[in-house]
């Protein structure tokens, strides 16, 4: 078969019937010049592109321009349904045996495997493992979209599990949106959503479901999209090889709908008693400009620069105004004006005077001045744009653009085109665009309030106000400059400038580790440094300190008078520097730092530019050596919440009632995750006994000896010079002639069987929380260990539970554990289900852990969960990845883990067998203790 290539850097006439000389005025959107983007003969699109970000790995996806819109009125939820089913086999991968095939390459079921059914789209995804470009694993995943496309099998015993499956997903969905079915209207998207209802699922049958998948998935609506560690040319001629022999389908009856809404007004309110005021919505739908080309791109960004305009009026409106403009659904935009106010009488005198100001705006247009600021604003905006991002991003952009046609701006032309446009943008575009929506919404008005009272808002309230905005006087908008202030060069505080001289005897130990990349300093004076040079190209290095000593450490007598010391000082500068003079330094210099006192750690985290390594440190230093005694602050904060003590907010009374925040609560309490929440109540006295200078004296004692703290530093610089700079600065700190020797922690955990149930006021369904805990000695061996018997857990739960037994859509197994602030761990087996389903499902987790605990893991499964762990190691630690890798270092120290472990992760990762696994279910899962929460539902 004949392949038909070209480069997006390269427009080529595709059905299309504008004519050549058309481009000499207009051009399309260009995608990297690396990108590939292909027809074959059978109607399949594709699109390839090389990317790095991140390494090792390429992203699949499988884009169908089908959704749940191409049913018929008898078929709700097939479309849906039918992505289900192309996990319940096919005819290479019978049964389950495509997800088992894909798990061995080391890729998780949902997480790296998964598919999505909208209302004009149906595709799926695959995130794939891949050592280098000449891997054959990229053929055999493309294999997999095949089949997805035109070699599913439907069996009977699958239909039926998967109505289950899908039934549970129904009872567990929820939208988290009050005005949902105003903003969708009465239409046929109404009529079709995806997931559809339970009655419709229930009615699906195998002929459904063949006769839908046989119609739709056809090449001609089917399109290849790979990003990632791959060879663009080869890729492309394997998708030739494996999908040019699919024969198109004739397409009969294929619509595209538009999204349509009722002519008029339509309202929907919602009453909210604990809100302090209430608000107002009037959304407008109108026509989506789709970004194919620099002058539809052009005015997309003018409409934004409309919005931007407005905003900027809204204290001529004189009404607490913000207005957006975003897509929401199909071909139609929302342009949404949100009012604010204190009751409906002045939220309506608002609306009458911002509609007034607009239809003002439309006639008087907008200032030359006004049109200098919003051109300047838009062209900034677009030096941000950036060509690199993730292959996730890429692909969720090419997935945009096969189906609505939207292309991303990438390329520095394209960039430089627009910006020539937008520099051209006069008042009258502007006024133009305006003029469109409000036309818009002469015809279709959808209002949303809520409200404190109970009063009813009727449209024809809405329609007066409306009307009346017509014939209101607006006095001339006079546009103020924006003077903006020269700003003054604040100069370096003296205390913040100081240089050290590095001395390499305040080195006492040293060592790099290669294979991380990571260098393990120990001072003199016993602190430890620990460094990891990245290449993000930012110029900014992070940096988190951490020690031994915290709240958790306090007696009960002094808990209260010390519990909230962090924010004090972070209230203070420097006993130096006042804290206004040091912020706008620091706000100058680009320097950030917070200090934090958790349960039983102290610390403190910030960032700042190479360049300002010495000032960052000499400003830990003083911040947690000298910090300034903020004592005017600190007694208005004090006496604020002595004069509130003992009151109750709406908001705080909800959280209070608030069930799934109890649930929480009473989990934290039992595991030992929330050491405050043992401790006596918190009495006016404890307030009044605050003393900022006690607080301050007790946040320097815990930096008092700097063998106690550990920092980490992470970010774009030589490894060599900030070693040095900082070895030399913090170097400089006094030994502790006594050493500080804090408490072993080992929290207390359940040693009998629990239950405990909480009313979820009305939910449906019951949530259950099943949690086995227990102590351990901390390594990153043990670690390992907990993570692979959650994976088994997890791998049980939906194999069982929801495959096997339908009794819920996603089972999920958390695990937390705390090293050296606790030697403890709990797994959590969370399930959503009917209360009356709930009695069967502990059942069913008993078996499992019992066949856990007397039953080797298969070698082969085992090794799938470990090559999960390297793939998601490898994709989350890459090398430019600042935030990452402090964060790693940081949990695995804080955990008892050491840097030789880690640097050695594969091997011992490797060596944990079957029978480890099998012993560590034997010692760590103890059914005779086990804890069950319940959210209980309705019955």
């Amino acid at each position: 078969m004949r392949l038909k290539l070209r480069y997006l850097a390269v427009w080529a006439l595709v059905g299309t019937s504008i004519p050549i000389n058309a481009f000499a005025v207009d051009k399309p959107i260009n995608f990297p010049k690396t990108c590939i983007e292909g027809r074959l003969d059978n109607g399949l699109r594709y699109i390839v592109m090389p990317n790095q970000a991140p390494q090792n790995c390429v992203e699949l996806r499988l884009v169908l321009r089908v959704g749940s819109m191409q049913q018929s009125a008898m078929q709700g939820g097939t479309a849906h349904f039918l992505e289900h089913m192309a996990f319940a086999g096919s005819k290479q991968y019978p049964r389950l045996s495509m997800i088992d095939s894909l798990e061995t390459l080391g890729m998780q079921y949902g997480r790296d495997i998964n598919a999505m059914t909208g209302f004009d789209k149906t595709y799926y995804m695959l995130t794939v493992p891949v050592k280098d470009r000449q891997s054959s694993t990229l053929s055999r995943t493309l294999g997999m979209l095949k089949e997805w496309l035109c070699n599913l099998t439907f069996t009977d015993e699958y239909i039926q599990k998967e109505r289950g499956i899908i039934l549970e997903e129904l009872r567990q969905y929820d939208i988290y949106d009050p005005f949902y079915d105003l903003k969708m209207g009465n239409n046929v998207y109404r009529r079709k959503l995806p997931l559809g209802s339970i009655d419709d699922i229930q009615k699906v049958t195998k002929a459904d479901l063949l006769d839908f998948y046989h119609r739709w998935y056809t090449p001609q609506l089917a399109a290849i999209v790979a990003v990632g560690n791959l060879d663009a040319l080869k890729t492309v001629q394997t998708i030739q090889q494996l999908f040019g022999g699919i024969q198109p389908r004739k397409l009969r009856g294929y619509q595209v709908y538009p999204f349509k809404h009722d002519k008029g007004i339509s309202i929907s309110t919602m009453l909210d008693t604990l809100k302090k005021g209430e608000q107002l919505e009037v959304m407008v739908p109108h026509a989506t400009v789709i970004s194919k080309t620099i002058t539809s791109t052009t005015q997309k960004l003018r409409g934004r620069m409309l919005i931007s305009a407005l905003n900027k009026r809204a204290s001529w409106m004189q009404g607490s105004v913000d207005f957006s403009d975003a897509w929401y659904l199909a071909d139609k935009n929302f342009f949404t004006l949100s009012l604010q106010g204190s009751n409906k009488r002045e939220l309506l005198q608002r609306l009458e005077r911002v509609v007034a100001c607009l239809r003002h705006t439309c006639q008087q247009g907008f200032s030359e001045e006004e049109m200098a600021l919003l051109i300047s604003e838009s062209t900034k905006h677009l030096a941000s744009i950036d060509s690199e991002q993730s292959s996730e991003a890429w692909c969720e952009d090419f997935t945009d653009y096969l189906i609505a046609g939207d292309r991303k701006l990438s390329t520095p032309e394209d960039v430089e085109l627009v910006r020539e446009q937008l520099a051209k943008t006069t008042a009258q575009q502007l006024q133009t665009i305006l003029t469109e929506w409000l036309k818009a919404a002469d015809q279709t008005k959808l209002v949303s309030y809520v409200q404190r009272s109970g009063h009813s808002l009727t449209k024809q309230e809405i329609a007066g106000i409306w009307h009346c905005a017509k014939n209101q006087k607006v006095e001339p908008y006079v546009y103020t400059p924006h003077v903006e202030s020269v700003e003054e060069v604040k100069p370096t505080p003296e205390c913040l400038a100081k240089k050290y001289v590095f001395a390499p005897l305040a080195i006492a130990k040293e060592t790099h580790y290669p294979q991380t990349n990571t260098y393990d300093i120990v001072l003199k004076n016993g602190l430890r440094l620990v460094l990891r040079p990245t290449r993000d190209e930012s110029g900014i290095f992070t940096i988190e300190g951490f020690g031994r000593g915290g709240t958790a450490d306090l007696p009960d007598s002094t808990y209260h008078q010390y519990a909230g010391t962090a924010g004090y000082i972070d209230m203070g500068g420097l006993a130096k520097v006042p804290y206004e003079q040091l912020s706008d330094y620091m706000a100058q210099s680009g320097l950030s730092l917070g200090v934090n006192i958790a349960s039983y750690w102290h610390g403190f985290i910030g960032n700042a530019p190479t360049t300002k390594a010495q000032e960052m440190l000499n400003l830990i230093k003083e911040k947690t050596h000298h910090p300034e005694v903020n004592e005017t602050e600190f007694n208005e904060t004090k006496a604020e919440e002595v004069a509130s003590f003992g009151t109750t907010t709406p908001l705080q009374m909800l959280l209070k009632q608030d069930a799934n925040r109890m649930l929480t609560n009473l989990r934290d309490s039992i595991m030992g995750d929330a050491p405050s929440m043992i401790r006596p109540r918190q009495t006016c006295q404890d307030l009044e006994r605050q003393d900022i200078h006690h607080m301050t004296a007790y946040f320097k004692s815990l930096y008092a000896d700097p063998a106690q703290l550990t920092i980490v530093i992470a970010g774009d610089f030589d490894a060599d010079s900030m070693k040095q700079v900082t070895a030399a600065t913090l170097g400089s700190l006094q030994s502790h002639n006594i050493p500080t020797v804090y408490r072993e922690v080992r929290n207390v955990l359940p040693n009998q069987r629990a239950t405990h149930v909480i009313d979820s006021h009305g939910d449906e369904q019951t949530t259950l929380h099943i949690l086995l805990s227990g102590n351990y000695e901390p390594s990153l061996r043990t670690t390992l260990t907990l993570k692979l018997m959650r994976e088994l857990l997890q791998k049980q739960l939906i194999d069982i539970v929801r495959r096997r037994e339908n009794l819920t859509y996603s089972p999920f197994t958390d695990l937390a554990y705390h090293g050296i602030d606790g030697h403890s761990y709990y797994f959590d087996l969370i399930l959503t289900l009917d209360e009356a389903n709930v009695g069967k499902a502990e059942k069913l987790i008993q078996g499992i852990l019992t066949d856990l605990q007397t039953h080797k893991v298969k070698a082969e499964t085992l090794e799938n969960i470990k090559r999960s762990f390297r793939m998601t190691k490898a994709k989350t630690l890459t090398d430019d990845a600042t935030g990452a890798w402090r964060g790693e270092i940081v949990g695995r120290l804080k955990n008892g883990e050491s840097l030789a472990d880690f640097e050695n992760y594969d091997e011992l990762l490797s060596s944990i067998t079957p029978d480890d696994v099998l012993q560590a279910f034997k010692r760590y899962i103890h059914q005779k203790t086990i804890t069950i929460l319940k959210l209980k539902g309705k019955s």
